[in-house]
């Protein structure tokens, strides 16, 4: 006679289960979780660049319009160049250059930890150009347990994920 008991007190307990299960916040999926970590790399890799160019040219960045051309012989490992592609997007590369920051003096650019030079951007053309008309809106990441949103790439040479209204200056 216990097994209905039994039987019932495990369908409460796994029906419960699986409401607790659909009411829980849900964290991105691993693709999401992944593809956020490999373009904040490629962002930090390319505003890296960008460094290294300037700190060739007089500490200026390179010309907005050929920015990725620019700092691609620094982006090299060997005799390989690497490409740097955001996983989420179709073709294309999916990130851009800040236009305000074309040929500026890095040393010179005022509030460096919260200015945007390299961002994801929707404009997914090698040597894009913009500033925050191009971000992608919702954004295009959602690590886990946050809301979505973008990678910057700031010239302080930092680069870091911003939630969707909390975008740094460009």
């Amino acid at each position: 006679m216990k097994t209905p008991v039994i039987a019932a007190a495990f369908w409460a307990s796994t029906l419960s289960l699986a409401a607790l299960a659909f009411l829980a916040p849900r964290s991105a999926s691993p693709l999401a979780q992944h593809g956020n970590t490999a373009c904040l790399s490629n962002v930090k890799q390319l505003t890296l660049g960008v460094h290294l160019y300037a700190a060739d040219n007089d500490d200026h960045a390179p010309t907005a319009s050929r920015w990725r051309d620019s700092v691609d012989g620094y982006l090299k490992t060997g005799s390989q160049k690497i490409l740097y592609r955001c996983s989420l997007v179709g073709e294309g590369e999916g990130y851009a250059f800040s236009q305000k920051r074309s040929q500026a003096t890095l040393g010179t650019i005022p509030l460096p930890a919260q200015t945007a030079l390299v961002l994801e951007s929707t404009d997914l053309r090698r040597n894009a150009v913009g500033g925050a008309e191009l971000l992608p809106r919702p954004g295009r990441h959602t690590p886990s347990g946050r809301r979505s949103g973008n990678n910057f790439g700031r010239a302080d040479g930092s680069a870091a994920f911003h939630p969707d209204g909390s975008i740094p200056t460009f």
